[in-house]
């Protein structure tokens, strides 16, 4: 050979084959052989109708699993397609959760199984999987995936993508699968004849494209072998190897250049992760601005108090007080405490209050079905007989604990407005949400007690609470704070009384002749028991409260602040520089909502990053009032209290009953959208336009005006008009087109 570098050679080879036997003449090849055991005999097995991947959705999110790996492959499969050693190689690049797409690699298994319905079946095999401590699905993304696409590619082509496609768009996926089984030395051309453009598909019968996917199939089981993994895997290093060449100068190339998301599976899969491998498999040198990270720096957060304090005053070597004036400074903030404090002192709070309330409810009182606040205040049909009243709280709660909840979530932060502080419509929603799930677990099972014995109905029995709340209780386990079995198994065992039904209404209808008729409507049933299911709950809940709540709220806000500050670390390390705000938003949003009232450079602070040139605004002006300011606004667009008429007794009563109603659900829509309005001037600094709104303003409209523009104008001089009322100052007006 020339003195050109190996990967030189490999750039020229003109076939998969060439490239294989390159390696081989190079002494190149020995580096994948483990690599190319796991993978032939996956992929064999696969091809010959075996299930070699186990998908399944479970309350801890997608999983997946290889079946049947010799326990002699277990160790070169775990050391090449470990997210986390694939990292510590400065793999930071790869996602840490991708969507799998199995029905290639699984379409041999399901056709043998139910051939007929093998397509709908293999549709369902996907999920969305953590390649975080999952070699499996790291192999599966990375190799079986694509792989399985390129052999099954005919069959899908003409069955799932029929009528989907140009002829000249068919043609190109076409060639592309063609070239593909060139690649791997499969010869089938009788087997591939009927799924080619013209080749008479259209018009067999059932059974005979099932005879055709069998034939193929079958082709695929007896020539598929090791040779063609080697193949495969040398036609996805041969797209890298000129990826790369395309990028270099003078022989050199950074893996940021080259390395684009269609390349990192191949990295991953051959190179487990490695840019300098890879660079030394071509014979070539890194680059001089080369910069690979093998660890990201530890993610730590601020959150000020006396622990942090002390923490500072010892890294710092000054007195406890000079670093609690420090974090004063540094939070702004004359106690000294951070935003995260706060609201964490008053989640203490606020649970001592909630179990209170629901360790004396008792029946003949009303349910506390709106306690925590699941749903938002925009109902305006709310009647007082109902089971879930919203904002319950408000009459339950210490009015001060009420106001301070309201104090701390009042504000927000909007996914494409990062910069801007806005009004949160729903304070108490957002702070159930920052509680998490323990919260919508305890409160939850003491509802389930209290409608299964004081009616009308319960979503579940007792029985079914563990089935039912089977997330929270994982996420709690998750979290080190588990919910003990003894609870269910102490409520199944609480005697209850015999269901008795529940009537309502007591209506007497004259029947003519003298007669009249009493009916009674049947409302659901209730049972005597709730005191002794209440107190089993209040017993574990007080128990679970001493041993993890205060464990259980620090997960909380530590988890959220330390994945957002690794998120940030992992974006560093990949772009070679801290990504911008945008960059960065989708993975602030939601910590800035639940700890720091929306403000991102307050959650940057607590991660210890710097904002840069961005200045947070907050211009608010959602009215103090906002379920009186919902109101206001339904009553100014023409909206009036309403009663549906369950009986009409005429065609037309039915259609302006229907009409009525309609309207009056449009109104009600449109009121609770007034507070989305509200955000988009605070984010905008001026009126929102249409579109800037959304495509969910078009459905109630209809109530104002056929016409989508002249009904958008009625709806925003509307707001604005409350707003002016309740004295808050006008901003500009949309921009025209």
């Amino acid at each position: 050979m020339s003195d050109a570098t190996f990967g030189r050679h490999a750039l020229e080879t003109k076939s998969a084959s060439e490239l294989v036997d390159l390696e081989i003449q190079e002494g190149r090849a020995e580096r994948f052989a483990e690599i190319d055991v796991v993978v032939s005999g996956l992929m064999v097995r696969a091809m010959r109708g075996e299930r070699v991947i186990q998908l399944a959705r479970t309350d801890r999110g997608d999983t997946l699993h290889l079946v049947n790996v010799p326990q002699s492959l277990q160790d070169p499969l775990h050391h090449a397609f470990r997210l986390e050693a694939q990292q510590s190689r400065g793999a930071w690049f790869l996602p840490e959760t991708v969507p799998i797409k199995a029905r290639g690699i699984l379409f041999p298994a399901l056709f043998r199984e139910a051939a007929r319905y093998a397509h709908t079946l293999a549709r369902d095999e996907k999920g969305k999987l953590s390649l975080g401590g999952n070699p499996d699905a790291m192999v599966t993304w990375s190799v079986l995936e694509p792989f399985g696409e390129l052999l099954v590619e005919p069959i899908f082509l003409r069955v799932d993508e029929s009528g989907f496609l140009t002829r000249e768009a068919f043609s190109e996926r076409w060639d592309e699968a063609l070239r593909g089984y060139a690649d791997l030395g499969l010869d089938l051309p009788s087997e591939l004849a009927p799924y080619a453009w013209g080749g008479g598909w259209a018009r067999f019968a059932p059974e005979q494209q099932l005879v055709a996917k069998r034939a193929l199939l079958e082709g695929l089981a007896l020539q598929l072998d090791a040779g063609s993994v080697r193949r495969y895997r040398a036609r996805v290093t041969k797209a890298l190897v000129a990826q790369y060449y395309a990028k270099a100068k003078n022989g050199r190339a950074k893996r940021k250049q080259v390395v684009t998301k269609e390349h990192a599976r191949a990295l991953a899969a051959f190179f487990e992760g490695d840019w300098l491998a890879f660079v030394r498999y071509l014979g070539e040198e890194p680059h001089d601005e080369e910069r690979i990270a093998t660890a990201l720096p530890e993610a730590k957060v601020i959150v000020g108090g006396k622990a942090k304090a002390v923490e500072l005053a010892a890294k710092k070597g000054v007195p406890v007080e000079e670093a609690e004036r420090i974090l004063q400074a540094f939070w702004n903030d004359a106690g000294g405490n951070s935003p995260v404090l706060e609201r964490v002192a008053l989640l203490r709070s606020y649970w001592a209050a909630f179990d209170e309330i629901h360790a004396r409810q008792a029946p003949g009182m009303r349910p506390l079905w709106g306690l925590v606040e699941d749903g938002g205040w925009a109902s305006l049909d709310t009647r007082s007989d109902a089971p879930y009243q919203p904002m319950l709280y408000r009459a339950l709660l210490p009015a001060p604990l009420v106001a301070q909840i309201e104090q701390l979530w009042r504000t927000t932060v909007l996914p494409k407005w990062v910069d801007s502080v806005v009004s949160e419509p729903f304070p108490h929603t957002e702070m159930a949400e920052a509680f998490g799930p323990a919260l919508k677990f305890w409160h939850g099972c003491a509802l389930t007690a209290w409608f299964v014995c004081e009616g009308p109905t319960s979503r579940t029995d007792v029985p079914g609470l563990a089935e039912y709340y089977r997330r929270e209780l994982v996420a709690l386990e998750d979290l080190g704070c588990p919910i003990q079995p003894q609870l269910f198994d102490q409520l199944k065992r609480v005697p209850l009384g015999p269901e008795e039904t529940i009537y309502r209404g007591n209506e007497s209808i004259d029947a003519g002749y003298g007669f009249s008729l009493q009916v009674r409507m049947s409302a659901g049933t209730r049972r005597k028991g709730f005191e002794l299911l209440r107190d089993v709950i209040t017993h574990h809940r007080r128990w679970w409260a001493s041993q993890y709540l205060e464990r259980y709220v620090r997960a909380r806000w530590e988890g959220d602040l330390k994945a957002t500050a690794r998120q940030f670390h992992l974006m560093t390390e990949e772009k070679g520089k801290p990504p911008t705000l945008k960059q960065f938003a989708k993975h602030a949003v939601e910590p800035a909502r639940r700890w720091f009232g929306g403000d991102v450079g307050l959650l940057y602070a607590s991660i210890g990053q710097k904002l840069g040139n961005v200045t947070i605004r907050r211009v608010l002006r959602m009215p103090a009032d906002r379920p009186g300011f919902v109101e206001r606004v339904f009553s100014a667009l023409g909206g009036v209290p309403y009663k549906e008429n369950l009986a009409p007794r005429t065609p037309e009563e039915a259609q302006r009953e229907a009409a009525a109603r309609d309207r009056h659900h449009g109104l009600r829509r449109l009121a609770a959208e007034s507070v989305t309005y509200v955000q988009l001037t605070e984010a905008l600094d001026r009126a929102p336009t249409l579109k800037e709104f959304g495509s969910r303003f078009e459905w109630p409209s209809r109530v104002l005006s056929s016409d989508v523009e002249d009904a958008w104008k009625q709806f925003s001089a509307t707001i604005e008009r409350v707003l002016t009322d309740a004295g808050v100052a006008p901003v500009a007006a949309a921009p025209l087109r």
